[in-house]
């Protein structure tokens, strides 16, 4: 319960330290009120998975006999008495949170969306202080994508606990979401950047595998051979690739911050950049993914980049042809979409 309540503690003494903020200095209103928001948002999403499991650790119980008692703490009594209380709290607390946390975020995103990616609107700065951690890392059309992660995770850390509890079925179900997660992330490629890519890939296969060796360890459970204690072998295997897969999930977290290091993105763009194919979105083609850095330090460059980046998107024709022809330092060839579509932005200028 006292787990249950850090996020509103969290909320209410940022709304206090706000309107501290203000009494004191009433010019800076709107930066309090953009960093209480911020706050908020911040606190939301990191205690969003933790929240969830605690939520649904009050619907598991464990059945002994002809009653059954909250896995949790065993001297409670499943469906009498104070487990009903227990019960009907989670249920409002899975409504706020669980469900209000999904829905608040995806109304601010979907309200603020023409002044997400729009430098020119009056608000752009203003949402993406308060906003921007939920979607800048995203491509343009992914601005979605956080709660999708969000949805997952919780998934995986509290849904699952009450799906087949004990069973394998339960593994079953994970490894399934997180395929379809991992089917999802390499279809689209959401990140903005390449290597965000494949570092969210790469960590998406050590969970998946880790299931895997979960499920398999659970099924020899069950085997003829390690009940009799002559299958030790394989579970010493088993679980010394468990332990590889986990201390990988270190060298991933040392690797991502290596590779948001200017020495880390160079290496990446010389050897992965524009080599790896994956589908563009809305059902397109297989087109290769060019890099969101363009090799050009003049400002005039890069601002036509971005421009075309923003009104094709990162997978178009357009797009790759100037970033070629800024490679070749040639000029580049316009299609006929391209050069009426450029028209029509420079006359609305």
């Amino acid at each position: 319960m006292v787990h249950m309540m850090v996020v509103p503690w969290f909320i209410v003494l940022s709304y206090i330290a706000s309107s501290i903020a203000t009494m004191i200095n009433r010019k800076g209103y709107h930066i309090y009120a953009q960093c209480r928001t911020k706050v908020a948002f911040g606190v939301m999403f990191l205690l969003y998975p933790s929240v969830g499991s605690k939520i649904f650790q009050v619907f598991k119980c464990l059945p002994l006999g002809t009653r059954s008692f909250l896995e949790a703490d065993m001297n409670i009594e499943c469906h009498v008495g104070d487990h009903v209380l227990y019960v009907t709290v989670a249920i409002a607390f899975f409504c706020v949170y669980i469900l209000g946390i999904p829905i608040v975020i995806f109304y601010k995103l979907k309200t603020n969306l023409p002044h997400l990616h729009d430098p020119k609107s009056s608000k752009y700065h203003e949402v993406r202080d308060e906003l921007g951690d939920l979607y800048v890392h995203y491509e343009k059309p992914f601005w979605y994508w956080e709660l999708i992660e969000m949805v997952r995770k919780v998934f995986l850390t509290g849904v699952i606990i009450v799906i087949g509890s004990g069973k394998s079925v339960q593994i079953l179900i994970a490894m399934l979401v997180q395929f379809s997660y991992l089917l999802g992330l390499v279809r689209f490629s959401p990140y903005n950047f390449d290597r965000d890519d494949a570092v969210q890939f790469v960590a998406s296969i050590q969970l998946f595998l880790t299931l895997v060796c979960g499920l398999v360890i659970k099924l020899r459970a069950y085997s003829v051979k390690d009940y009799l204690g002559e299958g030790m072998d394989e579970s010493i295997a088993y679980g010394n690739i468990l332990v590889a897969l986990n201390v990988s999930v270190w060298l991933i977290g040392i690797g991502s911050v290596f590779l948001s290091t200017s020495k880390g993105q160079m290496l990446f763009d010389r050897y992965c950049g524009g080599r790896g194919k994956t589908p563009g979105y809305g059902g397109g083609s297989m087109n290769v993914k060019v890099q969101p850095r363009a090799p050009c330090d003049h400002s005039d460059k890069m601002a036509a980049l971005q421009m075309v980046r923003e009104t094709f998107g990162a997978n178009s024709v357009e797009y790759k042809s100037l970033i070629q022809s800024m490679q070749s330092a040639q000029p580049p060839v316009p299609t006929p979409t391209s050069a009426s579509k450029m028209s029509e932005i420079n006359s609305k200028k």
